[in-house]
């Protein structure tokens, strides 16, 4: 049996458990996972907590500062964009002839407009199959 000393240095021992067990999706959340990540990011034992639950496969709270989608996606080296960060490419860095032409820049060429099209129908043909399987 593995030893767990680390948590007895953890910053999160004594809180109430439910700051790291939050509900799924909207503004709650969102809130529990901010203020469960800012108790981790005071933390010294952050990194063994985080192994724990990757080793354990915790798949249900927030474990060394990450949500299970975070642990995941430490595990697989993909990390999340965050979408303030991203930047806005300008309209000469656009290929035309593509979607992001068609629908941030508003480019209406004819490659442009066809790409959007074919988004369109694309989606449309989703849309068809769900309802047929439904």
């Amino acid at each position: 049996m593995k030893s767990h000393n680390w948590r007895d240095k953890a910053k999160c021992r004594g809180l109430d458990v439910n700051l790291f067990m939050p509900d799924d999706g909207g503004v709650i959340y969102k809130a529990q996972l901010q203020a469960a990540v800012a108790v981790c990011s005071e933390c010294p034992v952050v990194n063994e907590c985080r192994d724990f639950a990757i080793s354990e496969n915790i798949t249900v709270g927030i474990y060394g500062g990450l949500s299970n989608k975070g642990r995941r996606e430490f595990v697989t080296g993909k990390k999340k964009v965050s979408t303030n960060k991203v930047r806005q490419k300008s309209f000469d860095e656009i290929r035309h002839g593509t979607l992001n032409a068609y629908q941030r820049h508003k480019c209406r060429c004819e490659p442009c407009a066809e790409a959007g099209l074919e988004h369109s129908r694309r989606g449309n043909e989703i849309r068809k199959a769900k309802r047929k399987a439904a």
